[in-house]
C-alpha cells in the first residue's frame, strides 16, 4: 500500500480542479479592442474550509484581430446564489445572501459603472428562487426591469375568535412542495424589479396552483409600455398530489403567456394564458425567443409515460401584438439514429 499522503494530495488535486457552471458573451465596451467578453462562472471545493466556491472569469475576444485576452484574476461570488449580466453587457445583476443560511433574506443587487448601484432585499416578498427549474433573472430589452422569481412569505397566524373580520393565516398550514430539494417551494410566483426606483412588484393574475419558472420577456411590441413575458407553470391540474421536479424534467406543464402595463401597478391583476396545451399528458419547458425575435422555441413533450422522455423541439411563430400561433414541430423525437 502506498504512501498515504500520496493519496491525499491526489485527492486535493483532482477536487480543486473546477468545474463550469454556466456561460454568457456579452458585447465588449466601448473603445475597446475586444468586441466581445466571455464571462464563465465556475465552482470548485475547497477542502480546507469544506464548503464549495463560486468565481467568475471574464476573457476578452477580438474577432478582428484574432486575439484572446484572459483577466488578471477571477472574482470570488461570495454568498452569491445567481447572476445574470445584462443585455449590453453594461450592468449585472446577482441574487446575494446576507448568510448562506438565511436564504429568505436574499438581495437582488446590480453592478455597473464599476460599482453597486442597487441593492435591494426580498425578506418581504419570498425567497428567490435560484435553482435550474425555477431561477432566473431575466433583464428586459430596455434594462429597466428585471424579471425573477420568488417564493412569496406566508402569513402569520395571529389569534383570531369568532369574530369573521379577523383572518386565520396560513404559515402553519399544510401546503404540498415539489419534493427531494425543493421542499422549500410550493407555489413560486413572478417578480418584475424596476431598476431606476428600486421597486418589486408581484405579477398578478396567475391561477391559485400555478408555479412559475423560466421566464423570457417577449419583444417588444410598442412604447406604450406593454410588455409579455413567457413563462412555465406547473400544477395548473392540481388539486392532483405534486411529484418531485429535481430529477424528472417532464413533469406536466405548459408555456403561459402574461401580459404586463410598465410599470406594474400595485395589485392590479394582469392578463395570463395558457399558449400550449394543458393536461397531465403535455410537458413544455425551456423557452426561448430566436435571435430575431419572430419565433419562440421550446422543449415539448406530449404523452409523458416515464421519467426524462424524449422530448422534440417545438417552436410559436410570434408577432408582437397578436396571438400566438399554434406550435409546430422544429426537430422531432429521432427514435434511431441514421449512422
Amino acid at each position: 500500500m502506498g504512501d498515504l499522503g500520496q493519496y491525499t494530495s491526489l485527492y486535493q488535486s483532482l477536487a480543486g480542479v473546477p468545474g463550469l457552471d454556466s456561460g454568457w458573451c456579452v458585447p465588449g465596451a466601448p473603445g475597446s479592442l475586444a468586441d466581445v467578453n466571455v464571462m464563465l462562472k465556475f465552482s470548485q471545493t475547497d477542502l480546507r474550509s469544506n464548503r464549495k466556491r463560486s468565481y467568475l472569469a471574464t476573457t476578452a475576444v477580438s474577432t478582428q484581430h484574432g486575439k484572446i485576452a484572459a483577466g488578471p484574476f477571477p472574482i470570488d461570488l461570495v454568498n452569491v446564489t445567481y447572476i445574470s449580466p445584462s443585455p449590453s453587457g453594461k450592468q449585472l445583476a446577482l441574487v446575494r445572501l446576507p448568510d448562506e443560511t438565511k436564504k429568505e433574506e436574499s438581495f437582488v443587487e446590480v453592478w455597473a459603472d464599476g460599482r453597486l448601484v442597487v441593492s435591494v432585499s426580498m425578506k418581504p416578498h419570498g425567497t428567490v428562487c435560484t435553482d435550474d427549474t425555477f431561477g432566473c433573472l431575466e433583464w428586459d430589452p430596455s434594462e429597466k426591469y428585471i424579471a425573477l422569481v420568488a417564493e412569496p412569505p406566508k402569513e402569520m397566524t395571529h389569534f383570531f375568535d369568532l369574530d369573521s373580520k379577523k383572518q386565520r393565516g396560513d404559515k402553519f398550514q399544510f401546503s404540498q412542495d415539489w419534493g427531494e430539494t425543493f421542499t422549500s417551494l410550493a407555489c413560486p410566483k413572478p417578480f418584475v424589479l424596476e431598476v431606476d426606483t428600486e421597486r418589486v412588484t408581484p405579477v398578478l393574475g396567475l391561477p391559485a396552483h400555478l408555479a412559475a419558472g423560466q421566464l423570457v420577456w417577449a419583444p417588444e411590441a410598442n412604447n406604450d409600455g406593454e410588455r409579455d413575458i413567457v413563462f412555465v407553470g406547473w400544477g395548473n391540474d392540481l388539486p392532483l398530489r405534486k411529484l418531485g421536479l429535481r430529477y424528472c424534467y417532464n413533469r406536466p406543464s405548459s408555456l403561459y403567456r402574461v401580459s404586463l402595463q410598465l410599470p406594474l401597478e400595485e395589485k392590479k391583476a394582469c392578463r395570463c394564458q395558457p399558449i400550449t396545451p394543458v393536461g397531465p399528458r403535455y410537458s413544455a419547458r425551456s423557452p426561448r425567443f430566436n435571435l430575431s425575435g419572430s419565433g419562440l422555441v421550446f422543449i415539448f413533450t406530449e404523452g409523458v409515460v416515464t421519467h426524462n422522455a424524449c422530448a422534440e423541439i417545438c417552436m410559436i411563430d410570434w408577432v408582437p401584438g397578436h396571438e400566438p400561433s399554434k406550435h409546430r414541430c422544429v426537430v422531432p423525437i429521432v427514435d434511431r439514429p441514421s449512422s
